[in-house]
Order: structure tokens, then C-alpha cells, then sequence
């Protein structure tokens, strides 16, 4: 399947790659930033010539331009424009794979391969469910695979115009809907729009991923006029299956089949099962729940410590409003770090190593915490990572603890 636009995954993944090149200095970008005219070659402030072969480098991994030979031709490009029509040129049918890197929001963001074949297996199932689509209006970022198989594949499939709604107000997406309109979205977004009873002037479809859609979200949506399936899915697998209720299980898509030890099989291959990320409650050999992460319990210092009981108990400190609470990196160090929401006022370093010391053991105290006014998230609204701060004593801390307080 030819790729009719290259130019919306280009603009995520480069900005999503220029994100992390300048993590602690730099003008961040978003991909709206990114256009056509973007030059390479320095002079408009968005993309420096020093950046280039790194950008170039992981247009080549998610792409695998060199297993083509088709990675000299990004050689000679002057603006992103260039890039785009380059690909369009040497990669005329698609590309025969292509891969994408996990959000890390539980650690090193990892990649997943895909075969062209299979996401075009998706998106044709996509396609029939949905082929009365008008238009396609997405939130979701292309150089993922949610939303690359939604919001690049599937117009190409049914031939309909892609709208970026993601620089939107409610009232700027109210007004331009169209009958026909299907919405690609994530959590978040949903759960932003449901404080606007108003926002759909009739009935309109809407497509969520990511993390399961709670029950009553479903249906504070669909008293507002919307119809919303929930694709449950992950990097690694792609679309796994969905459901139109928050009170149905997920059925499973035709194309996959349940496989040994809560993995996946391709249902008309013989090939390797495919390892989920999440746990799932089977109920029949179609449809499942989604249970949780089975990467509840990680090791800290040879400790099996849970991530989520310590979140849970930072959580429950009045001054909090929410948290987080992870692995550090292995460049980081060896313990666990939190980053905290707090709604208190000055002091919050000492309040919080009083209360962490009141019931937790050793292991299971971070030994980094940031203080914020939001917790990081990445464009599908994930958790995302952050970094650990440098040690910032203060009176009365306890050894090998630091605090910082984010600048978001």
C-alpha cells in the first residue's frame, strides 16, 4: 500500500526526536511547527544542520531506508518538504516494514517492527467497519502506530481527507464537524472534551486507544452525542481488538487468535506468538478484559518492589494531587523516582520525606522526586519519563534523597 503523505509522520517524529535532543536546553517544537518549508539547512530556528543527521538517522530506523537502499536520497534535501517527496519517490508500494518505539512510559522507550502486510491487515479491518467516514479529524500523533495506522493508512484506504485537530479549542472542532466526521483520540482528550456538553451538534463517531475507556466516561460521551469504540492495542502488537461499551469486553480482531501463556498468534500464520504487554481475563477465546501491566513489580537492589502501592501511598498525602512513580534509568541509579503533583505551599520536600519515612520500607522510598505542576506525558497521553534531579540538600533531608521542582 503506497503511503499517500508522508509529511504528518515525518513532522511527529522529528519533533518527537528533537524533543529528547534538547531535553535540557533548546527551543521545543511541535509537529504543527514542522512543515514543508522547514528548512534543514539552519537560518528559521526550528531545525539546526548539527540536528540533521540524527533526525536523518531515525527517519532511516523507522523507515529502514538502508535495507532499500533508499537512504541517499535524504542526502541532498533542503527542508523537510524535501524529505517527504523523497520517500514518496523511493518508496512508491511502502515500505516492507516499519518501526516504532514504545511510549517508555515504564521504562527505555523500546522498538517494534511491523510488517507493511499486517498494518494494512489492520487498517482494512478499520476500513470496514468505518467505510461511510467523511472525514478523518485526529488527535492521535502519525509516527506512532495508532496513529499512523488511523490517520494515515486508513484515509488512504478510504480515500477522505485527514484533518490535525490537535491545536483545536472545543469550540473550533464544534463548529467545523461535519456529518460523517470520525474523531481519532486518545484518554485524555476524551476526558477533556466531556466537560463540554455542547461540543457535538449531532451525532458523531469517535475511536479511542491507549488505555481502556472507563464506563462512566462511555457514557457521559454518548449522552453528548458521541459513539466511541475503544481499540485496545500496544506498540509491540498493534490494533488487538475493541468494544463500543465500557461495560463489554474487547472481541478480539479477526486476524488475531489467543495464544499460549496470554500471548497472540496471527490467525492464518504460522509463525512466533506475540508477547502482550498487559495482563488479560479471557472470557472465551474472543473477547477479554484488560487486567493490568505485568510489569507491576520491579527489582530495586534485589528488593521486588511495586511502583504502584508507593504511587498510591504518595497519593494518599492531603497536599497531593497526583503522582508517579517508576524505575530510574540505568544511567540514573538503582532506585525508584516519583514525580509528584502538589497543591501545598512551600516545604513540599520535607512534608514528603516525613511522610514517605512513616510507612514505607528503604527500597521502596524514591530516591528522586520532582515536584510539577502536571505529570509528563507524551503526545498519546501516556506517562512519559523525566529526569532525575541533581542533588539539592535541604535541611533535615534524609541521605541520598533529591528534590527539584519542574519548570511545567
Amino acid at each position: 500500500m503506497a503511503i499517500i503523505d508522508y509529511l504528518p509522520v515525518l513532522s511527529g517524529l522529528l519533533a518527537g526526536e528533537l524533543a529528547q535532543m534538547r531535553r535540557r536546553s533548546g527551543v521545543q517544537l511541535e509537529p504543527a511547527d514542522i512543515s514543508r518549508s522547514t528548512s534543514l539547512l539552519g537560518g528559521d530556528a526550528a531545525i539546526e544542520p548539527s540536528e540533521v543527521p540524527q533526525l536523518a538517522a531515525a527517519i532511516d530506523e523507522m523507515f529502514h531506508l538502508s535495507a532499500s537502499g533508499a537512504v541517499d536520497s535524504l542526502l541532498p534535501a533542503q527542508t523537510v518538504g524535501d524529505w517527504a517527496d523523497a520517500m514518496s519517490s523511493t518508496l512508491a508500494e511502502g515500505p516492507a516494514s516499519i518501526t516504532f518505539k514504545t511510549s517508555g512510559s515504564t521504562g527505555r522507550p523500546k522498538r517494534c517492527s511491523h510488517r507493511m502486510k499486517a498494518l494494512e491487515q489492520e487498517a482494512g479491518e478499520h476500513a470496514a467497519a468505518f467505510r461511510d467516514c467523511g472525514r478523518i479529524l485526529s488527535m492521535a500523533p502519525a509516527h506512532h502506530v495508532y496513529g499512523f495506522t488511523w490517520a494515515v493508512m486508513l484515509p488512504g484506504l478510504l480515500k477522505v481527507e485527514v484533518v490535525d485537530i490537535r491545536r483545536w479549542s472545543p469550540s473550533r472542532l464544534s463548529v467545523n464537524l461535519q456529518p460523517g466526521d470520525l474523531i481519532v483520540g486518545t484518554l485524555p482528550f476524551w476526558r477533556y472534551l466531556s466537560e463540554f456538553p455542547d461540543v457535538f451538534p449531532f451525532e458523531v463517531k469517535g475511536v479511542t486507544s491507549g488505555e481502556p475507556c472507563p464506563a462512566s466516561l462511555f457514557s457521559i460521551l454518548a449522552k453528548q452525542g458521541l459513539r466511541l469504540t475503544d481499540v485496545y492495542g500496544a506498540t509491540e502488537t498493534g490494533g488487538v481488538g475493541s468494544r463500543s461499551s465500557g461495560e463489554d469486553s474487547f472481541a478480539l480482531f479477526p486476524f488475531w487468535c489467543k495464544g499460549n501463556a496470554g500471548k497472540l498468534a496471527r490467525a492464518a500464520e504460522d509463525g512466533d506468538e506475540v508477547e502482550l504487554p498487559d495482563l488479560l481475563d479471557w472470557q472465551d477465546a474472543r473477547h477479554f478484559a484488560v487486567r493490568g501491566r505485568k510489569d507491576a513489580v520491579v527489582q530495586v537492589r534485589g528488593a521486588k518492589v511495586i511502583p504502584q502501592r508507593v504511587a498510591d501511598y504518595i497519593r494518599s498525602h492531603p497536599s497531593v494531587k497526583d503522582c508517579c512513580v517508576r524505575l530510574m534509568r540505568p544511567e540514573e541509579g538503582d532506585r525508584l523516582k516519583a514525580f509528584v503533583v502538589w497543591r501545598g505551599e512551600a516545604n513540599a520536600g520535607r512534608e514528603m520525606e516525613e511522610w514517605l519515612f512513616r510507612k514505607l520500607q528503604p527500597d521502596e522510598i524514591p530516591a528522586s522526586i520532582v515536584f510539577g505542576h502536571r505529570l509528563p506525558r507524551n503526545e498519546m497521553g501516556k506517562l512519559s519519563d523525566w529526569d532525575c534531579p541533581v542533588s539539592l540538600p535541604l535541611s533535615g533531608q534524609q541521605p541520598g534523597t533529591a528534590y527539584r521542582t519542574a519548570s511545567t
